[in-house]
């Protein structure tokens, strides 16, 4: 209330992002990723940190490139897979193609595993906790949109070519791929796939429908089951 509250409303909305920077700073989020007990990975817009003693003393071990945004890379766009950290580029410059990075001694060396040169950027790169396999989503135009699988560096696609293949994150139960649509201008759906489809050119199932896009996603184990929550933005739909 009061002046607390107009502190908030200047600093998060109401005025343009370039004056809002004066009172707040070039950095209005950061990604935090938990690599082990001593080692965190973060970032700010384009600069990639890490420290290996429990966030006493962070090094500087990569520059992402400057058409980053903001935020650098997406909360899901890095995992942690028996020792080797991925990373997916969250760029704006269509000029060039986006890239997974890959690094086996905690970031000090980096390796592009992959050019995706047919996608704007990527959305995530995960770890199935069930099969180990190292799963993409990329975005955003139809043919840009797809979800596929990293094998001995190309991406083997599960599918593409629609909107349907427009994901933020993944998720995964012992039965299914889930994930969520992120579409600014049609209905959006949360879709699913079997593994065993996976070479069958699948159409994912549809298991509910509504306006808001989709973002994040993750599955809880309990009771004997597993529950899968999924998080939207606000729908919105232009005038026809």
């Amino acid at each position: 209330s009061g002046l607390e509250r107009l502190k908030t409303n200047v600093k998060t909305g109401g005025i343009s992002a370039s004056l809002r920077r004066l009172l707040t700073g070039r950095v209005h989020s950061v990604n935090v990723w938990p690599i082990n007990n001593r080692t965190l990975i973060s970032n700010a817009t384009n600069l990639l940190f890490c420290t290996r003693d429990g966030g006493e003393t962070w090094n500087h071990i990569k520059t992402l490139h400057p058409s980053s945004g903001i935020r650098g890379l997406l909360p899901n766009g890095l995992c942690y897979q028996n020792g080797r950290i991925y990373i997916g580029e969250y760029i704006f410059d269509e000029s060039r193609a986006p890239r997974v990075f890959t690094s086996d001694d905690l970031g000090k060396s980096w390796h592009t595993e992959i050019v995706l040169n047919d996608v704007r950027h990527v959305h995530a790169v995960q770890a199935d906790p069930y099969t180990g396999d190292i799963w993409v989503a990329t975005g955003d135009r139809d043919t840009e949109s797809k979800i596929g699988r990293l094998v001995d560096g190309s991406l083997d696609i599960l599918g593409t070519g629609s909107q349907l293949w427009r994901a933020v994150e993944m998720v995964f139960t012992p039965e299914y791929l889930l994930w969520g649509t992120d579409c600014p201008y049609k209905d959006n759906h949360i879709l699913r796939v079997h593994p065993s489809k996976f070479n069958e050119s699948p159409r994912p199932d549809v298991v509910y429908t509504g306006e808001e896009p989709f973002y994040y996603s993750t599955s809880i184990d309990l009771y004997n089951r597993t529950d899968v929550l999924f998080s939207t933005g606000v729908g919105f739909k232009p005038d026809s």
